[in-house]
């Protein structure tokens, strides 16, 4: 059988604001999944027990795919080693479900941090990401002390939280019955989200009233939109772009960016540079990189080489971009990743544009997921790994080195970052921006 798996260049990073990890992807040809079904001579005994057949034929599909296309050799062996682990860990009752999951997930706990297994639930939360969406409640929230409730910065609007009534300026002190005070920010953002149509309920404070608030918010799916362009000083043009979508030809983060930039050159007056910025995109869409980078290249030149156990495959531009010759400034950060990454190393191999910021995340993989199987499962392998036309890998090793290295390192505390992005984040959002931050990164590309 014949299909079409997911390539992904992503790393699970934030956008200021919101509690989501976002994921992009794309559709590109890859090698079959074949099936137990096909091979009569499979010996069940040596696969975990407790499964029924059903579950034994998925369980070889999956260990069979990984051996023939996981980026470094695997054995048999060691997939059924981790598969017994991961059943023996759990905690009853056990369902004859519940030990399959848990075999599937003990399969790839030592697959590397971007390889995983999804079950029926998890695929669904992963493919609401991979449109741009998370499940939530659809607040932004603000700088939380230690000890303090977790403010409410903004209120999307027709959002679960508006509908519910909270407001801009309340305080969550409770969240399912935990006091949100005694937790880090981190920790209420993952409290906040969850699947879709379950609920949160929430205590919160308003005004200078003592007395706490009840709400019971149902999480749902929350768009996130992608791009916002501006006119900056010095007819600069700016673009900043969260992640790296393709839905098809048509609809897409390249073409979505591309008229931002040309309605910026074509205006009177018209920018006479263009200023990407890439910080917290976590990745995305190898076809929206791809095409992307080559509005700023020359025909002939490689944009990113992937390697593994499968054919190599380069991804060059077919003709001389459009934006060829413009002057380029990239912005990134520590959670600029993947595909973000490579946008980066291939403009900046190239020089055709000066990197401003700081180090990025360092993902140098490339993983792919299959179509839903028919329990409504599926998977994330890591099968390559790709390098800049000058061949660097920019993964991070054990050694925590990796990633893109600025032209120009531009130093800035996550504090004062975090607070400028969200302000971009606020115009994403067509949120009104009350109050100025300073961004150091931006500033000094501006100069």
């Amino acid at each position: 059988m014949k299909n079409n798996l997911i390539l992904i260049f992503f790393a699970a990073v934030l956008i200021p604001g919101f509690s989501r990890p976002l994921l992009a992807q794309a559709l590109l040809p890859a090698p079959a999944m074949s099936s137990a079904q096909d091979n009569p001579d499979l010996k069940f005994e040596a696969l975990p027990e407790g499964l029924s057949p059903a579950q034994l034929v998925r369980f070889d599909e999956v260990a069979r795919f990984v051996e023939e296309n996981y980026v470094d050799p695997v054995r048999r062996g060691q997939l059924l080693a981790g598969a017994r682990q991961g059943m023996e860990s759990l905690i009853g009752p056990f369902s004859r479900e519940y030990l399959f999951y848990g075999a599937m997930h003990g399969m790839f706990k030592d697959l590397g941090r971007y390889s995983q297994f999804y079950t029926p639930e998890e695929y669904k939360a992963f493919r609401a990401v991979y449109q741009g969406a998370y499940a939530g409640i659809g607040i932004m929230d603000g700088d939380k002390a230690p000890g303090q409730a977790v403010p409410v910065d903004v209120v999307l609007p027709g959002s679960p939280a508006e509908q519910a009534g909270l407001r801009s300026g309340d305080r969550i002190v409770e969240i399912n019955g935990v006091d949100a005070r005694s937790l880090t920010r981190e920790e209420c953002n993952k409290k906040l989200v969850g699947p879709k149509n379950s609920q949160v309920i929430l205590k919160f404070l308003r005004g200078t009233s003592p007395d706490a608030l009840t709400t019971t918010i149902t999480r749902a799916y929350i768009q996130i939109p992608n791009s916002v362009s501006k006119m900056l000083p010095g007819n600069q043009g700016y673009v900043y772009f969260n992640s790296f979508r393709w839905k098809d030809a048509s609809d897409n983060t390249a073409l979505e960016v591309l008229d931002r930039v040309r309605d910026l050159v074509h205006q009177e007056p018209g920018a006479s540079a263009i200023i990407l910025d890439i910080r917290n995109n976590s990745g995305g869409d190898l076809r929206a990189a791809a095409a992307l980078a080559a509005a700023f290249l020359h025909q002939g030149q490689v944009i990113v080489t992937l390697k593994g156990r499968q054919e190599e495959k380069r991804f060059g531009v077919p003709q001389t971009g459009e934006f060829a010759e413009i002057p380029l400034k990239l912005l990134v950060n520590g959670h600029s990743a993947s595909a973000s990454e490579i946008l980066a190393g291939a403009l900046q191999d190239y020089k055709r544009a000066v990197v401003y910021g700081q180090q990025s995340y360092g993902k140098g993989s490339a993983q792919y997921v299959p179509p839903m199987a028919a329990d409504g499962t599926s998977l994330k392998l890591t099968m390559q790994r790709w390098y800049t036309p000058n061949g660097r890998s920019i993964d991070r090793g054990s050694d925590g080195k990796g990633g893109v290295t600025p032209d120009v390192t531009v130093p800035v505390s996550d504090a004062v970052e975090t607070k400028a992005l969200r302000n971009i984040t606020k115009e994403l959002f067509k949120v009104s921006v009350t109050e100025s931050a300073p961004d150091p990164v931006l500033e000094e590309a501006l100069k």
